[in-house]
């Protein structure tokens, strides 16, 4: 198993309020990829700031 730099304890309900439903499957998925991608740059930028 591939260690992580810090630990993930992301609650997404502290990010994403909604509940995911059929109809509101856009705006959902909106604020999930923004979570998604918020993370990804936060491990990028501590794993740049580790490695110096």
């Amino acid at each position: 198993m591939a260690k992580f730099s810090f630990p993930s304890n992301v609650n997404v309900a502290n990010f994403v309020s909604m509940k995911f439903t059929h109809k509101n499957f856009l705006l959902w998925q909106t604020h999930m990829l923004g979570l998604i991608e918020a993370r990804i740059f936060l491990s990028l930028l501590v794993a740049l700031f580790l490695r110096q």
